[in-house]
């Protein structure tokens, strides 16, 4: 089957198979009808000049077709369809103007032609396609975060975003007005690079080359922090601020970390006994976690641990599947057509700003560190074992 060139771009990735979503063809349509409208009425391109740019067709031709109407515009030549077919011919020769196609532009017109309208559907699938691509850019925004051990690029990525944002909610303001008529609107500046293919390219190679943290490697950190808090709970006050019970993945974990947030936060004594006693009297709703036994175990093996190294691998965690989900978000509501683009746009801002708060627990670490690398110390007289599918379990077992 032949690609269609009209979908958004695909990135390779296993974890961000597609980063837009896909052309309707309502929207091929009114690419049509927009150029085809401009070469029967070249006045209206200075209407919309403001707002609709070259990039927001997802055609290259039409992209490539707008661009040189814009051109001939600025130059004061007036856009017909001869002088726009033989522009595109100087410009691009024969194969790329493929000059046929303006007919199809032409009868694509309606009797009585809307441009601003059919315009403002191909800005809004742009605005569409650019959002759903913004969950990659924060995807990998996340990895090289986690890499680094410091919030510096989440921030820096997620601030250009809003800015995007916020740009494309004044220009479909503007260009929502011109669909009534009622201004004609200022020049819009064309948005961040942080949008276009280059940086999506790079984002993708990035991510290829380091897929989401496998589960069990997650859970094994999520324990270590949770155990070595056992013995360090003077560093709960640090962890609780960003890491809620709730979020701790393991199934096993996080009856103890729910259990330790409840102690601290009571200020009742922590150690493994009244821990173990916590989670007993909690078990019903929040489920069983490890043994007393095991989790003595567990908690000697961790006073070992530097609590603040742990909580930093989990927090990288956290923040790399924080994006993955918000990417995963973001293409479900950039296609679907019924929520309203202002909504999207709306709910971008906030997927950024809960991103930012994700990405506030890192921090640099010591030279050479790389959570995704830890390999807790090994116990000296038992090993981890995994049993069961209801849920991860620890076991002391001699070696």
């Amino acid at each position: 089957m032949t690609p269609d060139p009209m979908r958004s771009t695909a990135v390779m990735s296993e974890d961000t198979r597609e980063t837009g979503v896909g052309v309707p063809a309502a929207v091929r349509l009114a690419e049509q009808a927009t150029l085809g409208a401009l070469l029967l009425a070249p006045d209206a391109v200075v209407a919309m000049s403001g707002w609709l740019r070259a990039e927001d067709f997802a055609d290259p031709w039409h992209h490539t077709l707008y661009a040189t109407i814009r051109e001939l515009d600025a130059a004061h030549q007036r856009p017909s369809p001869d002088v726009v077919a033989q522009a595109m011919i100087d410009r691009h020769g024969y194969r790329i103007a493929d000059a046929p196609r303006i007919l199809d532009l032409l009868a694509a017109v309606p009797t009585r032609p809307r441009p601003a309208e059919y315009a403002a559907v191909v800005l809004e699938a742009s605005l569409r396609r650019q959002v759903a691509c913004h969950g990659v850019l924060l995807q990998a925004a996340a990895l090289a975060a986690a890499l680094d051990r410091s919030p510096r690029v989440v921030e820096t990525v997620t601030e250009q975003i809003d800015a995007v944002a916020e740009l494309a909610l004044k220009g479909w303001a503007i260009a929502t007005r011109a669909t009534t008529g009622t201004a004609v609107p200022a020049p819009v500046s064309p948005p961040s690079p942080v949008g276009l293919l280059p940086s999506l390219v790079g984002a993708d190679r990035l991510l290829s080359r380091h897929p989401l943290p496998d589960p069990d490697a997650v859970a094994d950190r999520e324990g270590d922090l949770t155990a070595s808090l056992v013995t360090h709970p003077d560093y709960l006050a640090a962890v609780t601020g960003w890491l809620r019970p709730d979020a701790l993945t393991s199934d096993t974990w996080r009856p103890v970390y729910a259990a330790l947030v409840d102690l601290y936060d009571t200020g009742a004594p922590i150690d493994p006994v009244t821990v173990a006693w916590r989670i007993a009297r909690t078990a019903p709703t929040a489920g069983p976690g490890p043994n007393p036994r095991d989790l003595t175990a567990m908690v000697e093996h961790a006073t070992v641990l530097d609590p603040a190294h742990a909580a930093t691998a989990v927090a990288a965690d956290q923040l790399r599947l924080a994006a993955h989900r918000t990417a995963t978000a973001l293409r479900a509501d950039a296609g679907n057509l019924g929520l309203d683009l202002r909504d999207l746009l709306d709910t971008t801002l906030l997927h950024t700003r809960a991103l930012r708060r994700a990405a506030a627990p890192l921090h640099p670490g010591p030279p050479g560190s790389d959570a995704d690398h830890h390999v807790p110390i090994p116990l000296p007289v038992m090993r981890r074992q995994r049993a069961g599918t209801a849920g991860r379990h620890l076991a002391v077992v001699p070696r």
